[in-house]
């Protein structure tokens, strides 16, 4: 199944720093597994009113996925949350190094800002790769 995380919105002014980039969410501390139709329940027993929520879902060989919640959302008598998950596109690059430096030492990062960051090692020729990204 998928994996899905309840995360607070921190609001358009501040900032959170995850694995040295800026996220929008607080670090996810509500989290559920998807069952074999796809339906989650994720515990809510800290959710606030007057705070922005949104969910994040996580599924091999699909794109991380982010549902932005409306106050409507979180409410006690909400019904359910549909969220569909695609399979997103690629990007791949090459890094340039200096003369005698192995691109193989090279990390690449890159974020959508939820707090979620991927990296990948260059290979023997500069070359990386991303799969599955919105």
């Amino acid at each position: 199944g998928a994996r899905v995380a309840l995360l607070h919105d921190l609001g358009e002014r501040s900032r959170e720093v995850h694995q040295g980039f800026p996220s929008r969410y607080f670090t996810p501390h509500q989290f559920a597994e998807t069952d074999s139709e796809g339906r989650f329940q994720v515990p809510a027993d800290e959710v606030r009113t007057d705070r922005g929520y949104a969910l994040l879902v996580q599924a091999a060989g699909f794109a991380q996925t982010e549902r932005v919640l409306r106050p409507e959302d979180t409410s006690p008598d909400a019904g359910a949350v549909e969220i569909e998950l695609l399979r997103g596109g690629t990007l791949e690059g090459r890094v340039l190094v200096h003369a005698g430096r192995d691109p193989q030492s090279v990390v690449v990062g890159i974020s959508r800002g939820d707090g979620v960051p991927r990296f990948a090692r260059a290979d023997a020729e500069g070359g990386f790769r991303f799969e599955h990204l919105t």
